[in-house]
C-alpha cells in the first residue's frame, strides 16, 4: 500500500489521459445518435465508442494498481470538462456560465482531494 500513497505527476499525466480517452465515448454515442439504429453509420460510431470503453477499463485497471481510489474517482471528474470542450469544439454547442462554474468547482474539488494527501 505505501505505493499508493500520493499520485505523482506522472501518474496524474496518466489519469488524465484515461479521462480523455473515455470521454471520447460520449462524442461517438452522440455520432451514432444522428443515424438511424441499426443503420451502419450508427453500427459504427456505437461500436467506436463501445471500443473505447473497452480501452478505458483496461486502462482504468491499471490507474487503480497505482493510484488511491479516491484521487482516481476525483481525477475521472475531470471527464465532465471535456465532455464540455467536445461539445463547443466538435458540435458547436454553446456553453453557459452554470456550466463554466460547474467546472471550476469539479476543478477546486480535485484540488483539495489532492491536496489532502489521500488521508
Amino acid at each position: 500500500m505505501d505505493d499508493k500513497e500520493k499520485a505523482g505527476i506522472g501518474q496524474i499525466g496518466f489519469m488524465q489521459g484515461t479521462v480523455i480517452v473515455y470521454s471520447f465515448s460520449g462524442v461517438f454515442q452522440k455520432l451514432a445518435s444522428r443515424y438511424p439504429m441499426i443503420s451502419i453509420q450508427f453500427l459504427l460510431f456505437y461500436g467506436c465508442s463501445i471500443g473505447i470503453l473497452f480501452v478505458y477499463a483496461v486502462l482504468w485497471q491499471m490507474i487503480l494498481r497505482k493510484v488511491p481510489l479516491t484521487t482516481a474517482y476525483s481525477n475521472r471528474a475531470v471527464s465532465m470538462i471535456w465532455s464540455m470542450v467536445w461539445s463547443v469544439l466538435l458540435f458547436q454547442e454553446s456553453t453557459s456560465w452554470n456550466q463554466i462554474l460547474g467546472a471550476i468547482v469539479i476543478c477546486y474539488g480535485i484540488y483539495k482531494v489532492m491536496a489532502s494527501g489521500d488521508k
